[in-house]
């Protein structure tokens, strides 16, 4: 059995541009006596006095300021009173993007006690993100993002002798002599137990982080899903061989292959998992970051055995998987036991399954792994232009229209897709969906699955469910994909008739629809009268923080410098290419993440008299995104800002001739 190569773990998608944050300015909390002396009514030390005075007799700074140095008391009632006022729960949770509505809700649910992540997951006011920073708000404490997984000193940590506590809601970040420990924490009771876990290495400064940024530093810097990766291939495969001599097989060493696969793959940020077979052979394979990569060969036996077993789960019949591909998903249903041991990856992924038989009695399977606590479904977060978002919240507030967005599989359209809709108000709006599979629950959808078959297939349930959600008077309608004509035909009628529809569609370009909806039977003229917004995207290869070299090559130099003529902004100094092989932070690649890049078309006057006129995909490709608004010219915008090379741009985009 082959080694397990060092594999690059998630790493949250960030925007390409350097947009706000999506919760509003991050939470400042001034104490009294800053406010104090920036308004004038103290000096530094004056307020130093102060506190000497509040440390030794224990009272409030407020009560020693009026009695030992005169301040005015109606100056400091009226700052403590707006101290309070900018941390109370209220002004907090509509900086986190909530609602009047949403708000009084929200805080109903909290005074009854009830916690805030189960608020948020039921009514999907706020995703794990907004959890965090709201909890930030509430204990006074610095928010964390994501990129806080980048932070982690874990040199100096362990040369500190630093100790890890795995099962806590809490984890060290990086500790110095002379400024103690930072830790960052998942809930507000685990303050007090980060205190009494590192007390003794002196100051203890708290963060707030999600449960996914902490559970992919523990995972990341402190643990070896690999390990115990390679340890279960080891028992699975004794288990073959004792089977194969006659003993009896243990299918729960199996099972915990499987789960610890699943595991690995979470862990580790793979989009995808896929098993095949040769005549005497297994490979395991996993894609990140798009890009494919062997994690290593098992036995034939064994890889049959785990076929079977995924088969099993999913309620498929392994003998009707002959020369074709069969849909299902992974869930562990029928072993609790199990589903409790792995619960950080059961109760937040979900496994959907395709199996496959060949001819020569080969067998495959591939698994696409769909985390339900994404941090890319804020609409901030995504990666548009300042300019871009605006145009994007302004389709959403149409009434109706059709919004398409357009790429090849693995471009991120359904991330994009749900960022839009999270950013419409689900109690003012009915939005629902139907989808293939459902990727992301969200409290005040209504969403429907339907099976691969049926959106395959004319005068069958995907009609039937579109039919029937039409009755259900919706608001705004999400179809997971079109591909079909009568799918074409419905989401144009539904646009017609005063819905907000969004979808998919496989195509290059955004100026493509037109003539895709064209060999669906729609004509192009009616669907631009109807259509509001096309997004066409690709996900990029972000170059590796910590290992990326200045790119000081003429072709890049030629290639920016001609475009900054007319509308990039460009400093030579921030080029970078991937280090050649790369480092251990990236999994020896160069390459850490991705980023996105996009072309949008927003159907205007000119548009639909090109429609009119009869102009062609490639013809109005080039009158619309002839001022550097392309996918390509998106690329070098990323190139410009050192966040991508010219190498892993050609990879993703195809460069204009």
């Amino acid at each position: 059995m082959s080694a397990l190569p060092q594999v690059v773990l998630r790493e949250h998608a960030l925007p390409a541009n350097d947009a706000p944050s999506p919760f509003g300015d991050p939470p400042v909390f001034r104490l009294l006596g800053e406010l104090l002396v920036a308004e004038g009514h103290l000096d530094p030390a004056a307020l130093g006095t102060a506190l000497s005075v509040q440390r030794a007799s224990g009272r409030r700074l407020g009560e020693v300021c009026r009695d030992c140095l005169d301040t005015d008391p109606a100056c400091i009632d009226a700052l403590a009173l707006r101290q309070q006022e900018h941390r109370g729960p209220a002004a907090i949770l509509r900086r986190a993007g909530l609602g009047p509505h949403q708000v009084s809700q929200a805080l109903r649910r909290l005074e009854s006690r009830e916690p805030l992540w189960r608020i948020a997951r039921d009514t999907g006011y706020l995703d794990e993100e907004g959890v965090a920073f709201v909890h930030a708000a509430l204990s006074a404490l610095p928010y964390a993002d994501p990129s806080l997984v980048d932070e982690v000193d874990a040199e100096g940590l362990a040369a500190a002798s630093v100790p890890v506590f795995a099962d806590q809601a809490f984890v060290p970040i990086r500790f110095s002599p002379a400024g103690g420990i930072e830790v960052a924490i998942t809930q507000p009771e685990a303050r007090a137990l980060a205190h009494n876990a590192y007390h003794a290495f002196g100051a203890v400064r708290c963060r707030f982080a999600s449960r996914s940024t902490v559970q992919e530093i523990l995972c990341r810097t402190f643990s070896d899903a690999r390990a115990g990766l390679l340890r279960a291939i080891e028992r699975a495969e004794a288990a073959v061989r004792r089977a194969a001599s006659g003993e009896e097989s243990d299918h729960d060493i199996n099972r915990r292959l499987l789960a610890t696969l699943l595991r690995f793959a979470c862990h580790a940020g793979a989009s995808d998992v896929r098993l095949y077979s040769t005549l005497y052979r297994g490979t395991l394979n996993a894609r990140f970051d798009g890009v494919g990569q062997d994690l290593t060969e098992i036995s034939r036996p064994l890889l049959d055995a785990l076929w079977v077993l995924m088969a099993n789960d999913a309620r498929i019949r392994p003998e009707s998987v002959s020369n074709r591909l069969v849909e299902g998903s992974i869930t562990f249903q029928d072993d609790p036991a199990m589903r409790e041991e792995f619960a950080d990856v059961f109760e937040r992924y979900s496994f959907r399954l395709e199996l496959g038989s060949s001819a020569g009695g080969g067998r495959s399977a591939s698994i696409r792994l769909l985390d339900s606590q994404s941090a890319g479904t804020s609409i901030e977060r995504v990666g548009y232009e300042a300019q871009d978002l605006s145009a994007i919240r302004r389709v959403l507030a149409q009434p109706d229209g059709l919004v398409l967005l357009t790429g090849p599989t693995g471009s991120g359209k359904t991330t994009s897709l749900y960022a839009m809709l999270e950013a419409i108000d689900p109690e003012r709006m009915s939005i629902q969906t139907i989808e293939n599979p459902v990727e992301r629950r969200h409290g005040k959808w209504l969403q429907y699955e339907v099976g691969k078959a049926a959106t395959d297939t004319e005068r069958d349930a995907f009609l039937d469910h579109f039919r029937q959600l039409l009755r259900n008077d919706p608001d705004v309608i999400m179809l997971g994909e079109i591909r079909s004509r009568e799918a074409a035909r419905l989401a144009v009628q539904a646009a017609q008739t005063g819905h907000l529809v969004f979808s998919t569609l496989h195509v290059d370009r955004a100026a493509q629809v037109f003539g895709r909806f064209r060999g669906l039977g729609v004509d192009p003229r009616e669907l631009a009268e109807h259509l509001s917004l096309v997004v066409a995207q690709r996900l990029v290869r972000r170059l590796c923080p910590r290992c990326a070299v200045p790119d000081d090559r003429p072709l890049l130099h030629e290639l920016l410098g001609s475009a900054a003529v007319s509308w990039l902004a460009w400093n030579p100094a921030l080029a970078r290419r991937g280090f050649p092989g790369g480092c251990s932070h990236c999994n020896f690649t160069g390459y850490r993440g991705r980023a996105m890049v996009y072309e949008m078309l927003e159907p205007d006057a000119g548009v639909r008299n090109m429609v009119e006129c009869g102009v062609g995909g490639l013809e109005m490709e080039q009158r619309l995104f002839a001022g550097g608004r392309s996918l390509w010219d998106q690329g070098l915008r990323l190139l410009a800002r050192g966040l991508t090379s010219l190498e892993a741009l050609r990879e993703s985009v195809r460069e204009p001739r």
